[in-house]
This record gives structure tokens, sequence and C-alpha cells, in this order.
């Protein structure tokens, strides 16, 4: 089995590694000096840490070039809320291996962010308020005395309506 995919993307040969998704490769029209050659593809990171690559004169996100290379149907032009988003699994950016890539709405693109409260202090009742957002909707969940009950009470419930 070849260790490289091949593949086409904004009118240009593509390949790359099915393990190290950094090595990634364009192949390269001749001139009079030079034959054809396939040419590494140099990888950038933006400032929110996600890695950037060029090709031809558009830049793409690594892992959305990973994710079609690794699925020719899927169109990596809709960036469409629908369901077009890739999702990394492990929450970080850096790794964008195809087992850790999958396509997501932006609703469960959103489930596995870490640093969400789910809580709130309210203050006509002193009390700590718990929710969760489901189908685009907020969920109450309760009132609290303290905020580690809030905080349990929305980290259970992501267990029920976050599933995925």
């Amino acid at each position: 089995m070849d260790e490289y995919i091949y593949f086409e993307l904004n009118n240009r040969r593509l390949k790359i590694n099915r393990e190290n998704s950094e090595d990634i490769w364009i192949w390269s029209f001749p001139t009079k000096r030079k034959k054809q050659y396939w040419r590494n593809l140099a990888v950038s990171t933006d400032i929110k840490g996600y890695k950037l690559i060029r090709i031809g004169t558009k830049q793409y996100k690594l892992h959305r070039v990973v994710y079609l290379a690794h699925n020719p149907n899927w169109d990596i032009t809709d960036n469409g809320c629908k369901k077009n988003l890739i999702d990394h699994k492990d929450n970080k950016k850096d790794n964008n291996h195809i087992s850790n890539l999958r396509v997501a709405t932006k609703s469960q693109n959103n489930w596995n962010m870490k640093n969400v409260k789910g809580y709130y202090w309210n203050k006509e009742r002193n009390k700590y308020q718990a929710f969760i957002h489901k189908d685009h909707k907020i969920k109450y969940l309760g009132i609290f005395k303290t905020e580690a009950e809030a905080r349990q009470a929305h980290l259970d419930a992501k267990k029920i309506h976050h599933k995925w």
C-alpha cells in the first residue's frame, strides 16, 4: 500500500502522507529550467492555532485538506453551518491526524469546548443558576447554593445532552 494519498484541490495535484498530515506535496509543472517534480508545501499557523497551507492563490486550513484527502466526496468549499465543519475530537488544533477529525454541525463542534462554565450568579436569588445549550435553545438546570453544585449540574447535563 502506498504511504501517500493522491487527490486534487484547486486544480492542483496533491499527495499527503497517510500518517503524517504535515507531509503534504504539490505537483509542480515543468519550466524551461526544471522538469516536473513534487514540491513540499509549507505549513504555517494562524493566530488561533490552526495549521494552514497555500495551494495556488488560496489558503486552506490543514485539517480540512486532510479530511478531504481521506474523504474525496466531502465538499471542502461548503463552509456553511449545516453539517460541514471539521471538528478535532481531542480539541487540539495541531493534531490533524484523520483519526482525530470528524464532520460536525456548529452545535456539535461547540460541545467539546473545555472552558465553558455553564452557570452564572443570579443576583435576584443570590444563588448560582446552571444551564446548557441544546438544539439552539437554553435549557435551565436549576438554582444552586454553591458554585461547585452548579458546575456539577452542568457537567452532568453535558453527559446526557451532548453525547457524541
